[in-house]
């Protein structure tokens, strides 16, 4: 191509577009298919009119013969719709069904948006027997049943329906992270939901008492079920290897303890030793993180979370 120069490549490339034009043309093809169509048409007509008229259920009536069929119209409007282009397909209305779909039982034209939390539970630190009130309100259309289910870590509390949840004397053991899910059942069935932000919630020893440590929990059976559950491999949960590198153990240490006979006693000797000042209620706030959620040994320690302070 280059060696031919471009007066001679544009030469050939028109020379070749004419040949093409001739041996393929779109509009011959069509008036051949449509000379076709009306040859059998006609064959048709002429077979059925001498058999004699059928009675069939949609007759035409005497006065109404049918009519013949023009040729050249049909020509013309097969070249005006050539010439024109191709038709864009028609956009199907707002709201319409594409075809091959389920019909649905809802109708979309009565919505209105999603819904909208308006007012967002918050944070909040409290002392061990004040009153705590969470909230949360939604905004929703008219005739929509709302269904309110507060949760505390992740799982939903008895009987707790309300907007608002209400604790009227908060215990050490109900520290956590609280939400709200919203249920909406919309006017024709169709159902809604949405979850509030999370809320904090700490609590703090009442007065003569305090955060007891975790080396503190002298009771062996205790220590021996913690380090027991430690060694469990559950899929999605942490285990002792987890709490070793978060307390700092060398990595090479936390690689050998899959060795050691008891790897679970082993990382709770590590943590007496080394984080002499641990309180079990921040090694509780660790295991519910979203990396361990060992809730199971939360509810072993519950009762360990504080302890009365002694004078001396």
């Amino acid at each position: 191509m280059r060696e031919k120069g471009m007066e001679t490549a544009v030469k050939e490339c028109e020379e070749l577009r004419t040949l093409y034009s001739e041996k393929y043309s779109w509009e011959k093809q069509c008036n051949d298919l449509v000379e076709t169509v009306l040859h059998l048409v006609n064959d048709k007509l002429q077979t059925s009119n001498s058999e004699g008229p059928r009675p069939s259920q949609g007759a035409r009536p005497e006065e109404s013969p049918p009519s013949s069929i023009d040729r050249t119209e049909l020509k013309d409007k097969l070249q005006t719709s050539n010439s024109e282009g191709p038709r864009p397909s028609p956009r199907p209305s707002q709201g319409a069904r594409p075809k091959g779909s389920p019909p649905s039982s809802i109708d979309r034209t009565e919505l209105k948006g999603p819904i909208k939390i308006v007012q967002q539970p918050e944070s909040q630190n409290k002392t061990e027997g004040s009153r705590v009130e969470f909230s949360c309100e939604c905004q929703v259309q008219q005739n929509c049943q709302v269904r309110y289910q507060w949760c505390k870590d992740d799982t939903d509390l008895q009987q707790q329906n309300n907007a608002s949840l209400v604790l009227d004397s908060v215990r050490m053991r109900d520290f956590g992270c609280y939400k709200c899910c919203i249920h909406v059942t919309h006017k024709g069935g169709r159902r809604e939901s949405v979850t509030s932000e999370r809320a904090n919630l700490e609590v703090a020893p009442r007065e003569g008492m305090r955060l007891k440590n975790l080396n503190e929990v002298d009771d062996l059976e205790t220590r021996d079920q913690i380090a027991s559950l430690l060694e469990e491999r559950t899929l999605g949960l942490g285990d002792y290897r987890q709490i070793a590198e978060e307390y700092g153990m060398k990595k090479h240490e936390v690689k050998s303890l899959k060795n050691s006979g008891r790897p679970g006693q082993v990382v709770m000797d590590f943590l007496d030793g080394s984080k002499p000042d641990l309180t079990v209620y921040s090694f509780c706030k660790m295991l519910k993180g979203r990396n361990m959620k060992r809730f199971d040994i939360v509810k072993i320690l519950e009762d360990h979370l504080s302890i009365e302070i002694e004078h001396r």
